[in-house]
């Protein structure tokens, strides 16, 4: 038996001594939800100043899925540093709409206008 396969065997013999095999469906999907975010494929980290809502990952893994014309999952991470708004990661592609990014912007078109 290879090592992967003595961690499964592990799992599910836990899993039925402790009465929860039920849970295994939802421990596997986890699981597959860890594989897309190590790949980066087909996921979209969404960085906001607060937890977000179920009703709003919603949202924005729709208009992201249009967007990018796949299904992608979203991943909620809180980063107090943001002031507001969102920094979204596909991939390799960024999208920051968050207001420290907006307010950056209106620093160097200030600092344009001064030269």
């Amino acid at each position: 038996m290879n090592q992967t396969e003595e961690i499964v065997s592990g799992v599910i013999k836990y899993l039925r001594a402790s009465g929860q095999l039920d849970l295994l469906p939802e421990i596997i999907q986890k699981l597959q939800a860890q594989v897309d975010i190590l790949k980066g494929e087909n996921v979209a980290i969404i960085s906001s100043p607060k937890a977000l809502s179920k009703i709003q990952l919603t949202q924005l893994a729709n208009q992201l899925t249009d967007l990018f014309k796949r299904k992608l999952s979203v991943v909620n991470k809180v980063d107090p540093y943001l002031l507001g708004g969102y920094v979204i990661q596909v991939s390799d592609k960024i999208i920051d709409l968050s207001i420290n990014n907006y307010l950056a912007q209106i620093k160097e078109e200030l600092k344009d206008d001064q030269n």
